[in-house]
């Protein structure tokens, strides 16, 4: 699972929902989720990142060396997380 799939799951957030909230087309996102876009445009994970008011490098694949920066990022309590 790629991390803006993780991201969208742990938050609830619908594909729609982020789309009509960030800009970002649903097609766009539909691709990026199910892998078929394995990487965004920088302006897309930017506004999208702004949407949930996380840092951009929260949904980037990054290598395994970094999985730490994931797991600090969604637990630290001070993302500033957009919930419903």
């Amino acid at each position: 699972m790629n991390r803006f799939k993780e991201l969208t799951k742990l938050y609830g957030h619908t594909l729609k929902e982020i789309s009509e909230g960030s800009g970002v087309p649903y097609t766009t996102l539909c691709d990026w989720s199910r892998g078929a876009s394995v990487t965004p445009k920088a302006i897309t994970v930017y506004k999208v990142a702004q949407y949930f008011k996380l840092p951009m490098e929260l949904f980037i694949d990054l290598p395994t060396d970094d999985e730490d920066l994931f797991k600090k990022g969604v637990s630290d309590g001070e993302t500033g997380l957009h919930t419903k």
